[in-house]
């Protein structure tokens, strides 16, 4: 449980504080490139975030789902690959599942 909250708390701080100020930065340096990446990790980050959340509220349930990673921007998703990526549009192929 401490493990899993010192996780979120990371998480939170990184899609709260930490990327929208890197977001900043590359804006007025206009780099898009730079903006774009750090804005698919920082969508990222709200999402694993709530899944250590949703972790801890289960923490005495010793059910398992099967998890899939986005190669492209680190979305997960929990069941199965999503057709389409909710924060780069990528194709299902994109996901690898992990356990």
């Amino acid at each position: 449980a401490e493990n899993l909250q010192a996780a979120i708390d990371g998480e939170t701080y990184e899609f709260s504080v930490m990327y929208p100020e890197f977001i900043t930065t590359a804006e007025g340096e206009g780099n898009t490139t730079v903006v774009r990446a750090f804005t698919f990790a920082n969508e990222a980050e709200k999402v694993h975030a709530e899944l250590y959340g949703k972790a801890l509220a289960n923490l005495d349930n010793n059910g398992s789902a099967d998890y899939y990673l986005c190669t492209i921007c680190g979305h997960i998703h929990e069941g199965s690959a999503p057709e389409v990526c909710p924060i780069c549009n990528a194709k299902a192929s994109a996901y690898d599942k992990f356990d």
